[in-house]
């Protein structure tokens, strides 16, 4: 692991949003950086016009070699491919999928940590496991 990456990831927003606070001119973007070596991973930059401003692009192995996505609001499941809008879907890193298809996706274990994390900051909830398809829901 290279020290640029150790040093840039997961602060694309952060480093983003402070260029925009000090230039009015750039505006904050959110999508996706197609990366030669990782592919497909989210991501924030600033842009003028048509110039794009990143100062976390040196977190990818081949810096300012791949090409930006601005993310435009509609989301595929990676596990069946249904196509909607953002709050349709859950995330979990670079996985995206429906809820009918998360727990094929995740597996059981990692579906209940992913719940019991969302629902921290949250009501306590429990987490109903039943085994007819495989399904796992928030109890209400």
């Amino acid at each position: 692991m290279t020290s640029d990456y150790i040093k840039f990831r997961g602060k694309c927003k952060e480093e983003s949003e402070k260029l925009c606070a000090n230039d009015p001119t750039l505006r904050l973007v959110r999508g996706y950086y197609h990366c030669l070596h990782t592919g497909k991973n989210t991501h924030w930059w600033c842009q003028r016009g048509d110039e794009i401003i990143d100062p976390t692009v040196k977190q990818f192995p081949y810096p300012g070699t791949g090409e930006y996505e601005e993310f435009d609001g509609v989301c595929t499941c990676d596990e069946c491919g249904k196509v909607g809008g953002e709050d349709d879907f859950i995330f979990e890193g670079r996985c995206i999928v429906c809820p009918e298809c998360r727990c094929a996706h995740f597996g059981v274990d990692r579906l209940l940590r992913i719940e019991q994390r969302v629902c921290k900051d949250m009501k306590p909830c429990a987490v109903k496991d039943w085994v007819d398809g495989f399904k796992v829901q928030r109890a209400s």
